[in-house]
């Protein structure tokens, strides 16, 4: 989640969210269990979806940036998307090969063997002469979460010495690299990264391990969002019920932990910051989250939608108000009179 605020509403908004997922901790409930397919989403703003598998990518992950996106003529390769900053480059591969039953194994015997022909490339190109002391790591990394999605990635690392087109000799250019695949929804999705010779390596490695991270995170999110519906519907139902209050739970910590949810949190939405001692912040703030939680995923527009969280707040405050006098804001009230 991408939060914009200040300093004191940012304070508000993140003990609010811990106290939120301690809740939904302690009911013993997990929200990125349940498997389900999500709808074809056909409206998305400066990033990238694939619509086959769900999968939305936004327009930057660990501070580089989405660049270009190409589908190949054959379409069992499927399409690639790349992202690149000062000292990195990444890109990502979603392929098939045209297949229809690529699925994950308890061993991950399929992902190995992709890897395994991913980074056998590199060996080939060094065959060629364009590249030089190729080296793959022996021991590869284990990311995601198992039964949803499974990340293998290794290092490599090599020494560029020709043009890959003319062949022409070039100044060397020694590059580190992560080459990683895993299996999602039968499509393979492959992962290139590459850190710039005149890079920080330690601090470059730091970034890449953090693009994977979030890569594995928006993968499994796919998953997630069809429960998280599941949750805001519960949530508007009865936002005071035990079940209401539950489901909000877990809409607060996927909030938190979504890199595509982007959320604006300023005293002109949230007026009752201001009150000293007011006795339904939580309530009103959840309402709020919940609001712009239901937008984004409903839309599948990643913005802040300030005015559908207000709207939100607007149908929680009217249920306090008609309960207990002090839930009184005069600014909600005005808001009410203008509706």
């Amino acid at each position: 989640m991408k939060v914009t605020y200040t300093t004191i509403f940012a304070l508000l908004a993140c003990s609010f969210l811990a106290s939120a997922r301690t809740s939904a901790d302690n009911q013993g409930r997990s929200f990125e269990g349940d498997r389900a397919y999500l709808k074809e989403i056909t409206q998305q703003s400066s990033g990238y979806l694939h619509s086959k598998t769900g999968i939305i990518l936004p327009p930057k992950i660990a501070g580089l940036k989405l660049g270009r996106t190409h589908t190949y003529d054959d379409p069992g390769l499927g399409e690639s998307v790349a992202y690149q900053s000062e000292y990195a480059t990444a890109t990502l591969y979603i392929y098939n090969y045209g297949r229809d039953a690529i699925k994950d194994d308890p061993g991950h015997r399929q992902i190995t063997d992709e890897l395994i022909k991913a980074t056998s490339a590199l060996k080939e190109i060094e065959k060629l002469g364009v590249y030089e002391d190729v080296q793959v790591s022996e021991s590869g990394r284990k990311s995601g979460k198992e039964g949803i999605f499974t990340f293998i990635s290794v290092p490599a690392s090599y020494v560029q010495v020709k043009n890959p087109k003319t062949r022409e000799p070039i100044n060397p250019i020694e590059t580190n690299s992560l080459i990683g695949v895993g299996i999602y929804k039968n499509h393979y999705i492959k992962l290139r990264y590459s850190i710039r010779p005149e890079a920080n390596l330690e601090d470059s490695i730091k970034v890449r391990d953090e693009f994977v991270s979030a890569l594995t995170s928006l993968v499994i999110e796919v998953d997630l969002r069809p429960t998280v519906m599941e949750h805001l519907e519960t949530y508007f139902e009865d936002p005071f019920s035990a079940r209401g209050r539950d489901a909000l739970g877990g809409i607060a910590v996927y909030a938190e932990k979504s890199y595509l949810v982007i959320l604006t949190i300023n005293p002109k939405v949230t007026p009752w910051f201001s009150i000293d001692d007011y006795p339904y912040g939580s309530e009103l703030l959840g309402a709020y989250i919940a609001g712009q939680v239901h937008a984004q995923l409903s839309s599948g527009i990643y913005a802040s939608n300030e005015a559908a969280g207000r709207e939100q707040v607007l149908k929680v405050y009217k249920k306090l108000k008609s309960k207990d006098s002090r839930a009184f804001v005069k600014e909600l009230e005005d808001d009410l009179l203008s509706e």
